[in-house]
């Protein structure tokens, strides 16, 4: 019904589909189960062959600065850059009141077809737009015309369940992406066929979805090397040593900061001296793109800064340059607050992670809050006020605080002292949900951060008693 990339379960369980060797490992504990894990969540999307190139090459980068051109314009020249039949559908926009010669722009190079065309959509003369993939073209209309598109796909999902009840995925599914008719605030349907999810959903949703169980799948993978059963002071057997607390650990796509409270320090200096206390324990992954983790990498690195007087716009630049990281300014939150990029600010650091050094910098821009998040691409610089913080979902293995149980205490800790807003608690639109020993949490950035120096911290804390 679907297409022929989807494996039939039904083969599979005459022992000579391709998860056969999962199949039967899934019955044993802890490592053996854990190397049959693929790759990546096999998913039919029931697309076309044309329509799984233009899928392939939303993932291409797009050199160079577009600056500002007409709609119309720029999806031309997208479309032969990446040799892809990208169409703008004019009765949708027209209903928008719209033409396609509005003018839009594209002021950071180098990004993924999809993020670049998310930035010079998402606001043309104040009206959202977006695109879809459907009748082997790329299809550029409005985000009220996009959302009443629903599309079908399969997830095998067996990796992830492997004889947990799959309940607990379909709730973290649909608390950590799009919105449901079985929630009450959507139209969007899952249904659990014989170990695989049909999903029906809009394909923005479907990319959210696609990220976060891959997602999933990565931290299992990952972190085969421990068993399901670890406790909260062994790992294969093994006591850790307290004096092995106190190492700083570099582990790709994180960062090195601890810290045994959620308070965040006043300065700083101290932020680097907390980073500096413990080497990284709880396994974190998230659903960021290979760019948005070089991003953040490069954040993590420890640097020294010295500006003098120096406008936020021309900061900005440098630092973009001097670090190899795609930078925009919102002008439009700027905007309201009166702000225009060229108010002077003063810093001079040393040895501090380069991710706290921006921070403190925007802290206080002439009087207003400013802040960043690493998102579709590239890093954001918005005021507090202007521009709500993004969302993003981050995968955290406490395992080594719990084991096996305990992570209900975990959760309620977090919710308990999290500087933050959360839908469970009514004040907030931040989710948490517990996976397979897994805290999975959707925040902002700066409360992801909390977060992880307040689970470190605690578990530093356990490990020496």
């Amino acid at each position: 019904q679907f297409g022929g990339t989807f494996h039939d379960p039904a083969a599979d369980a005459t022992g000579t589909g391709p998860y056969v060797e999962f199949q039967r490992s899934s019955e044993k504990i802890g490592k053996p189960y854990l190397k049959a894990l693929p790759e990546r969540i096999v998913i039919d999307r029931n697309f076309t062959e044309r329509e799984m190139q233009i899928l392939k090459a939303l993932d291409a980068i797009t050199p160079g600065n577009l600056g500002e051109v007409p709609l119309d314009q720029a999806m031309k020249f997208l479309s032969e850059r990446h040799g892809i039949p990208i169409l703008v559908h004019y009765p949708s926009i027209e209903s928008e009141t719209l033409t396609g010669e509005e003018m839009i722009r594209l002021e950071v190079a180098d990004l993924p077809l999809r993020s670049a065309l998310n930035l010079m959509l998402e606001d043309v003369q104040g009206v959202p737009l977006t695109y879809v993939i459907e009748d082997d073209v790329l299809k550029i209309l409005s985000l009220v015309h996009a959302e009443e598109r629903f599309m079908t796909a399969v997830y095998d999902v067996r990796p992830l369940t492997g004889g947990v009840p799959t309940d607990e995925l379909i709730n973290v599914i649909q608390d950590h992406a799009g919105m449901w008719l079985d929630t009450g605030d959507g139209e969007g349907t899952i249904d659990d066929y014989q170990g695989s999810f049909v999903i029906t959903q809009t394909q923005k949703v479907h990319h959210r979805i696609e990220n976060l169980l891959n997602a999933l799948l990565k931290q299992l993978r990952d972190n085969s090397d421990m068993s399901e059963s670890s406790s909260p002071t062994e790992k294969e057997g093994t006591k850790t040593k307290p004096e092995e607390d106190h190492r700083s650990g570099d582990q790709e796509g994180e960062s090195s900061e601890g810290a045994a409270s959620l308070e965040t320090p006043e300065s700083v200096d101290e932020v680097g001296k907390l980073s500096d206390l413990m080497r990284k324990i709880i396994t974190v992954s998230d659903v960021h793109t290979e760019a948005e983790r070089e991003i953040l990498k490069k954040l993590d690195q420890r640097v020294g800064l010295d500006m003098r007087e120096k406008p936020l716009r021309e900061a900005l630049e440098e630092l973009s340059t001097d670090y190899g990281i795609p930078i925009l300014l919102d002008q439009a939150s700027l905007s309201q607050e009166g702000l225009s990029g060229e108010e002077t600010l003063s810093m001079k650091v040393t040895s501090v992670r380069l991710g706290d050094a921006l921070r403190a910098m925007l802290a206080n821009v002439a009087g207003i809050p400013m802040s960043y998040s690493v998102d579709d691409g590239y890093l954001k610089v918005f005021t507090d006020r202007g521009c709500h913080p993004p969302l993003m979902l981050r995968i955290y293995d406490v395992r080594p605080l719990t084991g096996d149980e305990g992570v209900d205490e975990i959760r309620d800790l977090v919710l308990s002292h999290a500087n933050a807003t959360w839908l469970e608690t009514g004040d907030g639109e931040g989710t948490i949900d517990l996976f397979r020993g897994r805290l999975l949490i959707t925040q902002t950035q700066e409360v992801h951060e909390e977060v992880e120096r307040f689970l470190n911290g605690v578990l530093r804390v356990i490990q020496k008693d």
